[in-house]
C-alpha cells in the first residue's frame, strides 16, 4: 500500500508556496532497490533540505549515500562524500540531522541513511531492508 504525504513549503524568499509531495512505500526494500522503484514509480528518493522535510518524511530510507572512496582513515569520513541521489551533491543547502557518533561506517559497510522514528539521520549498509518513502514531485503554488 502506499500512503501519499504532502505538506507546503514556501518559496525562497517569496510569500507563495510549493508543496513537496511524498508516498510511504510499505514494502522492504534494501535502499538499491528502494531506489529503483523510486525512480520508476515517481521521482526518487527523497532530498531532505530543512526540519520541515525532515519531519515529514520519517523512519525510511532517504536518498543520501556516501562514496566507500571518500572515507579517510579508520574512523574519519569526508563530509562531502554523502551526495544525494536525485541530484548526485552534496547538500546545496547544508542541513543535516545525524545522530550523535553518525555517520560512523560501522565494519566499513554503512553507504545508505536512514532515518530513524525520531527524525535522526544513520548510516547503514545497503543491502539491509527498510520501509522507503518517494519524492512524487513539487506542485508549483507560486
Amino acid at each position: 500500500t502506499h500512503q501519499p504525504l504532502s505538506y507546503k513549503e514556501s518559496c525562497f524568499g517569496l510569500t507563495e508556496e510549493h508543496e513537496k509531495t511524498y508516498v510511504l512505500i510499505r514494502y522492504l526494500r534494501t535502499w538499491n532497490d528502494a531506489q529503483t522503484y523510486c525512480r520508476q514509480h515517481y521521482k526518487d528518493l527523497p532530498i531532505i533540505e530543512s526540519a520541515e522535510d525532515n519531519a515529514n518524511v520519517q523512519a525510511s530510507w532517504i536518498g543520501l549515500i556516501d562514496d566507500p572512496k571518500s572515507w579517510k582513515g579508520t574512523m574519519g569520513n569526508d563530509v562531502n562524500s554523502w551526495i544525494w541521489s536525485a541530484t548526485g551533491d552534496t547538500s546545496r543547502i547544508g542541513y543535516r540531522n545525524w545522530d550523535l557518533l553518525q555517520p560512523d561506517n560501522l565494519f566499513g559497510t554503512e553507504f545508505c541513511v536512514m532515518m530513524e522514528s525520531d527524525g535522526m539521520w544513520e548510516d547503514y549498509p545497503c543491502r539491509d531492508t527498510f520501509h522507503f518513502v518517494c519524492y512524487q514531485g513539487k506542485k508549483n503554488l507560486c
